[in-house]
């Protein structure tokens, strides 16, 4: 068996365009890596912690669900062709925008989860 790399980059390592760039970098120069985990950008899973409290206030939901979008928005706007991953970025934020929702009649350890997952997701 051939030996491999796992290469796993943390928030900050993918926090904006340059960082996820040098990422795509370190990935190329190392022919061994086989598998990349990623996680959620820089500051997306502390945004996504709190929508999973359950913000009752409709107006920081919105905030908090902008400035989320403006984080993915600004990676989308550096790509060559963002379309097919801006599409699936979209629907990510549509999801968290439900469950956002349905945490703020009723949170859990599951939606929490859920939330959580999606800032990987969207990375």
């Amino acid at each position: 068996m051939s030996a491999f790399n796992v290469a796993k980059f943390g928030g900050t390592s993918v926090a904006n365009f340059e960082a996820m760039s040098r990422c795509a970098t370190i990935i190329e120069n190392n022919p061994t890596t086989r598998l990349v985990v990623s996680s959620a950008c820089s500051g997306v899973t502390n945004l996504l912690v709190e929508l999973a409290n359950g913000v009752q206030d409709q107006t920081h939901r919105t905030e908090l669900l902008q400035n989320l979008a403006n984080i993915h928005d600004a990676i989308l706007t550096q790509l060559e062709d963002s379309t097919k991953t801006a599409a699936e970025v979209y629907d990510i934020l549509d999801t968290v925008t439900s469950l956002a929702e349905a945490a703020s009649i009723q949170a859990s350890a599951k939606l929490t989860d859920h939330l959580v997952a999606c800032g990987e997701l969207m990375s």
